[in-house]
């Protein structure tokens, strides 16, 4: 898996090579994959590191909070159909 150092943290796998797809930290997005469906995540990479997950459909609801290497092996689950039923 290659590995990519950004402001936010070092992502293997997580994150594409050109930063400048990337939102600002601090803000809330979504994949551009999820097509604008209800079903979708948001995603925040924090200053300093660490990423916030929530639920798009519920803004004001919890928040998972996760550290770089959380993240990075969620992501990789989640490629490799771990989560998958």
């Amino acid at each position: 898996m290659d590995t990519t150092s950004h402001a936010h943290g070092t992502f293997k796998g997580a994150r594409p090579d050109d930063d400048a797809m990337w939102p600002p930290l601090g803000r809330w997005f979504k994949s551009s994959r999820s097509g604008g469906g209800a079903e979708c995540l948001e995603v925040m990479f924090l200053d300093g590191g660490g990423v916030n997950v929530r639920d798009s459909k519920n803004p004001n609801g919890p928040v998972l909070k996760f550290t770089d290497a959380e993240f990075t092996a969620f992501v990789g689950g989640a490629k490799n159909g771990e989560f998958d039923c």
